[in-house]
């Protein structure tokens, strides 16, 4: 009975084991928890996204609204073409030893933003903007090899998995901006509908060699969901002298509804041993209700200019308030055939609150020509250690990210055309590869890192006086 009690054990340990090789994946497929990795315009870009006080063009539809009763002329901003190329490195993360690579190249969507350059409209600006908050897809496959001291389980004398993983995320925005001078200052609202959809399926396989017998363990998750949300962006701008001064809030969303799906597989068999046994745990649950939650946040900023109007320096910073937990797909409960404890399969959401800030430098050698650089932090807002208890978190990234810019603009008539480098870098604290696994616990020295790097190209342009 001993024996078979402890095989019991094993069984629900190899496929929660199994897990560990996929929890660097999840870490690289999830950007949600940073809040200024995306910036938009041409400028704004390569100042760092530094211009909350001081975005002088359509950019300022979602960087400050009230910005926009500032622009001398209506403009067409386009700034799509955008190319990007991610590396993420994990050392250490299947019980503390082996690396795994993983990298990507894609053509990124940005932004396009406009104004309705109707007389009616009088002393009043009318805007509108298309942009992408998120685009994320990911795919990959990682074998690995573990033994029965790296888990601290003795009966186990080896085991292999292997695990694929498939991720589409995209988030887009789409808002209509107001703004207009009232007294000494410049104010505007832009209301934003966002619209968010995920995909992401799990394959996980592995074969475990026991003392005595063998195990067979498989386990296909999937989720998708589609959620519609409402924000509003708020601003006030104001010139003093030689300085542009701003404050931004950005209100929490409210949910217009959204539908998800979850899929939930799990199958082991047991041989070889005194007693030989297999287990099957199935679950669909469609059209399930789906939300998602982004938080209030408060900015300001500004730009001082100088060196006889070529030379301006821009601050800006941002607090983002905490959300809570909740679930982004509550789904029910579920067992296997032949009971025991129930299975959750809930998709949840939780994220700290984080500040941000950012500096940028511009230098205008001429009326055609000027040079930009920029700095900016992205910490991350997830939180520091992953849940388990049966949950998918949404937000499961490590790493606090930084962005450096550097480039140029130059005017040939009315076309403004942009070109410029942003690189991004990021490593998180040394974490246990293991910890969400109750009772295994690997030696001290057994700790995980992960990094990113990433190059980001900006080809853009935009028309003035249209």
């Amino acid at each position: 009975m001993a024996r078979y009690q402890t095989s019991r054990s094993l069984r629900a340990a190899v496929p929660a084991a199994l897990l560990l090789l996929s929890v660097g994946v999840q870490d690289a497929s999830a950007q949600d928890s940073h809040y200024w990795t995306t910036q938009y315009g041409n400028r704004s870009r390569l100042l760092a996204g530094a211009v909350i006080g001081s975005v002088d063009d359509v950019s300022a539809v979602f960087y400050n609204p009230g910005a926009l009763a500032l622009i001398e002329s209506a403009e067409l901003l386009l700034s799509g073409n955008v190319f990007e190329y991610t590396a993420v490195n994990y050392e250490g993360l299947v019980a503390g030893g082996g690396e795994f690579d993983s990298n990507r190249f894609k053509s990124l969507p940005s932004m396009v933003a406009g104004e309705f350059p109707f007389e009616f409209l009088g002393e009043n600006r009318l805007a509108y903007s298309f942009l992408v908050r998120q685009d994320f897809d990911f795919r990959i496959r990682e074998r690995g090899v573990l033994t029965g001291e790296d888990l601290g389980l003795p009966d186990v004398e080896g085991l292999a998995g292997d695990v694929r993983i498939d991720q589409d995320l995209t988030e887009s925005w789409g808002g209509l901006t107001w703004a207009r001078t009232v007294g000494p200052l410049s104010v505007g609202v832009t209301q934003f509908i966002a619209v968010r959809s995920q995909r992401t399926e799990y394959q996980i396989a592995a074969q475990a060699a026991l003392n005595p017998g063998s195990i067979l363990a498989l386990q296909n998750r999937d989720l998708r969901y589609t959620a519609w949300r409402i924000l509003w962006k708020a601003g006030v701008s104001k010139r003093l002298g030689p300085w542009q001064l701003g404050l931004s809030l950005t209100t929490p969303s409210v949910s217009l509804g959204g539908s998800g799906d979850i899929g939930f597989d799990s199958t082991y068999v047991v041989s070889g041993g005194e007693m030989p046994d297999g287990r099957l745990v199935t679950s669909t649950q469609e059209d399930l209700p789906a939300r998602y939650k982004s938080p209030l946040s408060i900015g300001a900023g500004g730009a001082y200019l100088f060196n006889g109007e070529r030379t301006r320096v821009h601050l800006a910073a941002e607090w983002f308030n905490r959300v809570g937990e909740y679930r982004v797909i509550d789904s029910e409960p579920f067992r296997a055939p032949e009971g025991g404890d129930p299975i959750n399969f809930d998709i949840t959401q939780e994220l700290e609150s984080v500040f941000n800030a950012g500096v940028g430098v511009e230098n205008q050698f001429s009326q055609l020509l000027g040079a930009y650089a920029g700095f900016r932090t992205d910490f991350n807002a997830g939180l520091e250690e992953p849940r388990g208890g049966g949950q998918f978190a949404a937000n499961v990234s490590r790493w606090d990210l930084y962005h450096l810019a550097l480039g140029s603009t130059f005017t040939i008539e009315r076309s403004d055309f942009t070109l410029g480098t942003v690189f991004s870098f990021g490593q998180s604290e040394p974490f246990d590869p293991l910890d969400f696994l109750p009772g295994i616990q690997p030696p001290d020295d057994k700790l995980a890192e992960a990094s990113l790097f990433r190059i980001t190209v900006i080809l853009g342009f935009g028309l003035a006086g249209l």
